[in-house]
């Protein structure tokens, strides 16, 4: 849940800075309190519906649009860290065939 938190605080700043609005300026268009504002940009809480439904009409975006956020793992680390994990849950053997594949991509 930690990781869905901060991909949706992410997009929320996204779209706020896009429109040209301070944090304190979507505060009080939406008479979300500040604080909270700041605690869902930075993945600390996860935003509770009529949040939501709040900040999507005054940034002018559906409600899905906080949740669209395959751009931001598409960057080279977060495709990195994703190849690690799914390499950690491998077997020996299954790491060795791996890595014989992609000593051949890379031949």
């Amino acid at each position: 849940m930690g990781r869905l938190k901060k991909l949706i605080g992410a997009r929320i700043k996204e779209i706020r800075t896009k429109r040209g609005l301070t944090q304190e300026q979507l505060s009080v268009k939406t008479n979300i309190a500040l604080s909270t504002i700041c605690r869902l940009e930075n993945g600390i809480n996860m935003p509770r519906e009529e949040n939501l439904e709040a900040l999507s009409k005054v940034l002018d975006v559906n409600i899905d649009a906080f949740f669209k956020f395959e751009h931001y793992e598409g960057d080279r680390n977060s495709r990195l860290i994703k190849i690690f994990d799914m390499l950690h849950k491998l077997s020996d053997e299954e790491i060795v065939m791996v890595q014989k594949i992609i000593t051949s991509l890379l031949a």
